[in-house]
């Protein structure tokens, strides 16, 4: 009686897994074939229109690099054009800037030399005048008036 307890829950179990089989995996792989098929078919015509686009890309890309060269030979032109330019105007402004420095150092040494000249005759005029300061005392300042007063006399006399 056992074994025919066993035998029966072991066909009950081959006969629900047949039923599950049949009724849900079976349809999921039958689905999961035709997707992949559907899949493997876009991949094809992916794979076909992206060789289309490649052509295509190789295409522009020689034309542009055709076009790449005439730009690069025509902006080594300009170049060339404006780097001559540009060392002329280089010439032209350094020749100014030292035009202009050297008038301008002229006029710094000419206003240096004025206030050189007026500093020695300040300090000339002040070292007189300590001189005199320290060598005229009154004895020394009267015969000077009294000297003054005399000459001044003899030419009134004359």
């Amino acid at each position: 009686m056992e074994l025919f307890w066993r035998i029966f829950d072991t066909l009950l179990l081959v006969a629900g897994l047949t039923y599950i089989f049949i009724k849900y995996v079976r349809p999921f792989f039958a689905k999961r074939r035709q997707e992949i098929i559907d899949s493997f078919n876009q991949a094809k015509e992916a794979e076909k229109r992206t060789k289309e686009l490649y052509d295509e890309t190789e295409k522009k890309l020689r034309e542009a690099k055709l076009e790449f060269e005439k730009l690069k030979e025509e902006t080594e032109k300009e170049a060339a054009f404006e780097k001559e330019r540009m060392i002329k105007e280089a010439q032209m402004s350094a020749k100014n800037i030292a035009e202009r420095y050297v008038s301008l150092a002229q006029a710094e040494l000419n206003r240096q030399k004025e206030e050189l000249y007026l500093e020695v005759l300040n300090m000339s005029i002040k070292i007189a005048e300590d001189i005199l300061k320290r060598e005229i005392t009154p004895e020394t300042k009267e015969q000077m008036n009294k000297s003054l007063i005399k000459k001044m006399g003899e030419l009134v006399g004359k």
